[in-house]
């Protein structure tokens, strides 16, 4: 009888990508004993939906509008709102009938300002 000693084999670290329904989207084999998402990207990103929402800023989108003491740049809120529609725009393609997403939670850091005008 043969046997192996699993310890003196390459351990290989599988990272999978699987779908709502269980099918897998993708996979990478990856050398190590990897205990992390390490080298994600590679899997996720080909898979990841995208959308797109293009949206001038205008007065109404910024502070100034809201309290005419803060600065003309454009406020947070309108940002959710227009990164809202382009999830909205990139989950559109995978609804069914009158199917429709919206979201539920963000994470954002908002750290640069954008004037008037800017795109």
């Amino acid at each position: 009888m043969h046997t192996t000693d699993a310890s003196s084999q390459p351990a290989i670290a599988p990272l999978l990508l699987f779908n709502g329904e269980g099918d897998c989207l993708g996979a990478k084999l990856r050398p190590g004993n990897v205990h992390s998402a390490e080298d994600w990207d590679e899997v996720l990103l080909p898979e990841i939906a995208r959308g797109e929402l293009e949206e001038r800023v205008k007065f109404q989108h910024t502070l100034t509008a809201w309290r005419e003491e803060l600065p003309p740049v454009l406020s947070t809120q309108n940002m959710v709102l227009w990164l809202e529609g382009a999830a909205f725009n990139a989950l559109l393609p995978f609804c069914e009938g009158d199917e429709v997403s919206v979201g539920t939670a963000i994470n954002v850091d908002h750290r640069a300002t954008t004037g008037i005008g800017a795109w």
